[in-house]
């Protein structure tokens, strides 16, 4: 589908959700919120869905205009949805609300010590090829978490088991999944991503700071900020 298409397409979808913003405003505006208005408002969030999925999928960003929203307030929040500002904010709310928020290790994925006779002679071993596969299955089962036992825990805690100590348990390559699967903990959150990612860049170690920068992207995946902190940040290390 070319871009025109798919502005144009989105162009009628925002006026659409405009329309269906005024009729649930006026609906409100009663003492009561009527089951009308309740489906009023989940019809107009299933547009809103639908129309970042159209920009999700064809991987471009757009604009609001006063045409398409002409109520200042409106525009910013609905710009805030197609531009995923909040999207870490509502992860987390819905995490804390379900209760899924406690940090889980690998251990807790593998249940190791459910298989007889494997658990001792597991826990011995610190291989490499381990250690690389406990950074992935850590970073995915605590995505977005912003939290883990293995790349956040403070350096002075008392199981030793800092960001850097687990870093460079591994090596070369295992470095930069290691240093890169910081950001998958703390994706969508740009700010406080791009703040704890960014001490990786003063080390010498070269496989740390690849992992750094692949870091950058995918703590910005599905983002867009005005600022583009993440084209600053790797023009000025490539630099």
């Amino acid at each position: 589908m070319a871009r025109d298409q798919i502005e144009e397409s989105l162009r009628n979808k925002m006026t659409s959700i405009k329309e269906r913003m005024v009729q649930l405003q006026d609906a409100q505006k009663g003492a009561e919120v009527t089951s009308e208005s309740t489906e009023r408002e989940l019809e107009l969030e299933a547009q809103l869905v639908e129309a970042r999925s159209i920009l999700q999928e064809q991987g471009i960003t757009f604009e609001l205009d006063d045409e398409m929203a002409a109520d200042d307030d409106d525009r910013e929040v609905l710009q805030d949805i197609i531009n995923n500002t909040k999207l870490s904010e509502g992860y987390l709310t819905l995490a804390r609300d379900i209760e899924v928020m406690e940090p889980k290790s690998p251990e807790d994925i593998y249940k190791a010590h459910l298989l007889e006779g494997r658990a001792s002679a597991g826990a011995s071993v610190d291989s490499a090829r381990q250690n690389l596969a406990a950074t992935f299955v850590n970073a995915f089962v605590n995505a977005g978490f912003g939290q883990d036992k293995l790349m956040t825990v403070p350096s002075d805690s008392s199981s030793g088991g800092s960001s850097a100590n687990w870093l460079f348990k591994n090596k070369e390559h295992g470095k930069t999944s290691a240093a890169a699967s910081l950001s998958m903990i703390l994706l969508w959150d740009v700010d406080a991503g791009l703040a704890q990612i960014d001490k990786y860049f003063h080390l010498s170690d070269n496989h740390v700071i690849s992992g750094a920068l692949l870091g950058v992207g995918i703590v910005n995946c599905g983002i867009k900020n005005d600022c583009d902190p993440v084209s600053s940040i790797k023009y000025q290390a490539l630099a």
